[in-house]
């Protein structure tokens, strides 16, 4: 990269940050209702680690709703984690049928809606 260039980089780094940003909720979204919490997850998380902190005050919206739909996420992975326990001890305890239900109970929890649920 050129010197110019990096000039350029950081004098737009607002608006760069921002368009990325704005495709991250495009990707996360379409994840999500394709009930592929986890990869939305993971990319949030990548993003969120890379820039923790908006370039411009005019982003922390954005990035506040970027931060609430991981913490969605994240909140999704621990129901479904919380539940497949409780399936695997009950089956392991020969009780199938309520097993049966809380493999059922995590299929449902995947969220519906575009905002992890």
């Amino acid at each position: 990269m050129k010197v110019g260039d990096e000039v350029a980089v950081y004098e737009f780094l607002a608006e760069i940050e921002a368009v990325e940003m704005l495709l991250l909720v495009d990707e996360t979204t379409r994840d999500i209702a394709a009930k592929d919490v986890p990869a939305a997850r993971r990319t949030l998380s990548a993003f969120l680690k890379r820039y923790h902190e908006p370039a411009a005050d005019s982003q922390k919206r954005l990035s506040r709703y970027l931060t609430s739909m991981l913490s969605l996420c994240n909140r999704s992975k621990d129901e479904a984690e919380t539940h497949l326990e409780r399936a695997k001890s009950l089956d392991s305890a020969g009780k199938k049928s309520e097993a049966l239900r809380e493999y059922q109970e995590i299929l449902s929890d995947i969220p519906k809606s575009n905002y992890c649920g």
